[in-house]
């Protein structure tokens, strides 16, 4: 039999897809929908979070990103298209609380205008995997910028620098924008509660981009 290890988790190929199982039924998620992937890879991952005990709701898991696939595989990537630009709008970018992250210009609705349009082209390339991961993210922190700044510093940019080293700079960078804006706002940093935020930010922006660059 071709499964994983002989778990409460496992998987099984059926057809072109692995099928996670719970003991011996199909495992679906709290929508009834069957859990499945063409990825082997994935599958194996899938089933480790499962065995982890990993929380479904949380953007630190695989198993938010691709619970949330399989409520959406039916859909083509027109209507993603389709349905992805009816929410970017101007506003959206206007009002997003990472609009002006990296930014040397203070004029944000010319910022926000030239977002709106370069995000608006981009996802036109997007496949099913991809258009998952920003909904994922934005659902969690309520920001499409955050997601193309991931995507533009650290996702594009991994054939010249590793891995760590463009993700600690990004997080740097970031740390000095939230303080930044918290200051402006004269907010009072409670620094472990700050902490705690971080690490789960970098969790997710860890397993975004492990969903991301998944081959489609």
């Amino acid at each position: 039999m071709d499964n994983s290890q002989m778990k409460q988790y496992s998987y099984l190929k059926e057809g072109n897809e692995f099928v996670l199982y719970d003991g011996d039924n199909k495992l679906c998620n709290p929508d009834k929908e069957i859990i499945s992937t063409e990825s082997e890879e994935l599958a194996i991952k899938l089933v480790e979070a499962l065995e982890k005990g990993e929380d479904y709701n949380s953007s630190q898991s695989l198993l938010c990103y691709h619970y949330t696939y399989c409520n959406l595989r039916q859909h083509d990537i027109e209507e993603f298209v389709k349905e992805f630009l009816s929410y970017m709008t101007y506003d959206a970018f206007l009002w997003d609380q990472y609009l002006m992250f990296k930014q040397g210009a203070p004029v944000k609705q010319a910022i926000a205008g030239v977002f709106s349009g370069m995000c608006s082209e981009k996802i036109k390339s997007f496949n099913k995997y991809q258009f998952v991961a920003i909904l994922v993210l934005h659902q969690v922190y309520d920001s499409w910028v955050l997601s193309f700044r991931i995507i533009r510093d650290i996702v594009e940019n991994l054939g010249e620098d590793s891995y760590d080293s463009l993700k600690d700079a990004f997080m740097k960078e970031l740390d000095e924008y939230e303080r930044s804006e918290l200051a402006d706002k004269g907010e009072e940093i409670d620094e472990k509660q700050y902490d705690n935020y971080r690490k789960n930010l970098s969790k997710s922006i860890d397993t975004f981009i492990q969903y991301y660059t998944i081959k489609a």
